[in-house]
């Protein structure tokens, strides 16, 4: 009889184990699961994609345990490690249907973009169009930009981000800190002589990529564009540093201090 028990005891325990190992691999998603069929519509959104997408490739373990979803088809979403945001699959099927989102209904970058759109009064309950409202970089990074411009300063310039880029990259090329590059206007008039670069890395004016990684060795950026997320496209360094262009390394919001914490 103690054999049987001892017995039953270790099938118990191998058969936690196993759930548990389903449920954590269920849980923490690699980079392109949580991809999936994500991209921006018609919500002029791309700088929030960018930043989300970039978010959940330099940590999709972590990024994959924000979102939870409740049995009742729900999400609850956790920005930025402080405040929590509530989704509807209502809210989600709707920006689904009308355009402007993309994504299955249950891809946590769709429902963690709803969420900030939604935290920062930018999200239209009529519509389900996505908008970044007031203050979304908050709940994505504090934020770090270069400038379009030759303006003077350290870090000002785009050659001190790529400089920075070089530096810091792992030694996959994957970024060190969630980077997004942003674009001015690219066009005949405005860099007549590279045109046709920017035309063959499909780069395109007054919008944003994610940073996916850096070829040191050929001086090559990765990007990814937040309307076809799964295409890496290829911008040599050469050509970015005679185009209007800039870098936002997403910065960690600093941990509050003794003295703010006590006086919350």
């Amino acid at each position: 009889m103690q054999f049987l028990n001892t017995g039953r005891r270790y099938q118990t325990i191998v058969l936690t184990i196993l759930i548990l190992v389903l449920c954590v691999s269920a849980w923490c998603q690699t980079f392109e699961e949580i991809l999936g069929n994500f991209a921006q519509r018609r919500s002029g959104v791309c700088v929030l994609y960018a930043h989300a997408m970039a978010i959940a490739a330099a940590d999709p373990a972590t990024f994959s345990k924000l979102v939870f979803e409740s049995y009742s088809g729900a999400w609850s979403v956790k920005l930025n490690g402080k405040r929590w945001a509530y989704v509807s699959r209502e809210e989600v099927d709707k920006s689904i249907k009308a355009g402007f989102s993309a994504g299955e209904p249950n891809n946590i970058l769709t429902v963690f973009s709803i969420a900030v759109s939604k935290t920062v009064g930018g999200f239209n309950y009529e519509t389900g169009e996505l908008d970044y409202g007031d203050g979304w970089m908050k709940y994505v990074g504090t934020g770090n930009w270069t400038l379009y411009d030759n303006e003077q300063g350290p870090g000002k310039s785009l050659k001190d981000g790529l400089d920075r880029l070089a530096r810091e990259v792992k030694p996959d090329g994957t970024p060190s800190c969630p980077s997004t590059m942003g674009f001015g206007s690219l066009d005949e008039k405005t860099i007549p002589d590279y045109i046709d670069g920017v035309r063959k890395a499909k780069l395109v004016g007054g919008h944003d990529f994610m940073v996916d990684k850096y070829d040191a060795e050929n001086r090559i950026v990765f990007l990814r564009n937040p309307h076809n997320p799964k295409e890496l496209l290829e911008a040599p360094v050469d050509l970015l540093l005679n185009i209007p262009a800039g870098i936002d390394f997403m910065e960690p919001h600093p941990a509050p201090t003794e003295q703010t914490a006590s006086s919350k």
